[in-house]
């Protein structure tokens, strides 16, 4: 088998045959008379490229009948268990990964977790030790899945904290200790060589869900994920806008006032991490202990918990604010909520729909949208294992565009 390396420039010089693999990619199976169409070329050109496509013994070639006359007609895919993308999410609770295939199945996942402190919400781990985690996990999924590690084509990280994409470099993760200048990119490329693509979790969980939901009708909304801290996705004319360096949607480092103590975790001038973040809910809904969980406290929302009903109208009243100012800066009312939040229920959606709505300074009468992700948690690893695809065939064009 040739290194897949060596296939993917092959194909990557011929314009039309990489348009035709990445069109096979995403609809296949499709028709053989069908696929290519778009190239514009002769159809002895177009069954040629498909040729070499499947002289690679990455496309396969299939007959099926259809329909009640039992017509037959060849249709062509890619060959879903011949390469594989794996998706790692660095996150406070630990370390993900999702071994994906062509079809965007995953074939194995395992978890990692940290030792953390739900208190302070960091974890407890050292740089170091995390560093070994995420090197001796990589190696234990492919042992696991059986896959040859020439079939792995590339990376995808998702990482919770401020990065430079560019570089590969993940720059601060305040929820693990001296985490600090890190080249993840280097370290996993003296694993496999292959390609390693970083992005922040909250646009990856935005890429991730919005698959999910299959929203093809939506070309701009906003992600909100809520794990220890808030993230914010950003989905604007069909296309994931990650900016500059990869930090947009860092909305959980805005500064804010807040008004009293009860009201939010912080009392003064601080980050929207501190006011809105998960801790902030559990101080609310517990006055500081630990031992209630979010799907816990959203369950009881639902059910009429009255001081459960109480904190938490505090916290939509907070977070109905800023998202009435997302409202106005984004020009959109479509929103999904992700992480912790698919745990609560259609009164907690319907009552944050109406602060959002009872908030808006400008258009007070305008469309909002809110609707609950499928994915939750699960979304960062799942939107890195995809997006390190997308990158690599398709480099030139904006994820789900």
């Amino acid at each position: 088998m040739k290194q897949f390396n060596e296939l993917l420039l092959k194909i990557k010089a011929n314009q039309n045959l990489i348009k035709l693999f990445n069109e096979i990619r995403k609809n296949g199976p499709i028709r053989k008379s069908r696929a290519g169409l778009d190239l514009h070329v002769s159809k002895p050109t177009r069954y040629s490229l498909m040729k070499e496509l499947i002289d690679e013994n990455i496309v396969v070639e299939r007959v099926t009948t259809q329909g009640g006359s039992h017509r037959r007609t060849s249709v062509i895919d890619v060959k879903n268990n011949h390469f594989y993308s794996l998706g790692i999410d660095i996150h406070m609770e630990g370390i993900d990964l999702k071994l994906m295939d062509l079809k965007h199945s995953v074939k194995e996942h395992l978890f990692f977790p940290n030792e953390i402190d739900r208190k302070k919400c960091i974890s407890t781990d050292s740089r170091s030790v995390v560093i070994e985690r995420i090197q001796s996990g990589v190696k234990k999924i492919i042992e696991n899945s059986g896959v040859d590690p020439q079939e792995i084509i590339a990376f995808g990280i998702s990482d919770a904290g401020t990065i430079d994409r560019r570089e590969g470099v993940s720059l601060l993760n305040p929820y693990i200790p001296e985490w600090v200048d890190v080249p993840i990119g280097n370290i996993l490329t003296r694993i496999i060589q292959v390609p390693v693509y970083l992005m922040r979790d909250s646009n990856l969980m935005a890429i991730a869900e919005i698959r999910s939901l299959g929203l093809k009708d939506v070309n701009d909304l906003l992600c909100i994920s809520l794990r220890q801290g808030l993230g914010l996705g950003i989905f604007i004319n069909g296309q994931i806008y990650t900016g500059e360096t990869g930090n947009a949607g860092e909305w959980s480092r805005t500064n804010v006032f807040t008004a009293t103590k009860r009201d939010c975790a912080a009392g003064k001038k601080g980050e929207l991490d501190i006011l809105l973040g998960l801790n902030s809910i559990m101080n609310l809904c517990s006055e500081g202990a630990v031992d209630l969980s979010a799907k816990t406290v959203f369950e009881d929302y639902e059910t009429g918990n009255e001081k459960i009903v109480t904190a938490l109208n505090k916290y939509i009243e907070s977070l109905g604010v800023q998202m009435a100012n997302l409202v106005s800066v984004f020009d959109t009312g479509h929103f999904i909520l992700t992480g912790k939040f698919i745990n609560c229920g259609e009164q907690f959606v319907q009552k944050l729909t109406n602060n959002v709505k009872a908030h808006l300074y400008n258009n007070p009468y305008r469309s909002i949208r809110i609707i609950k992700g499928k994915l939750g948690a699960k979304a960062a690893c799942w939107g890195a294992a995809y997006m390190a695809q997308e990158m690599l065939f398709n480099p030139k064009q904006q994820i789900l565009s």
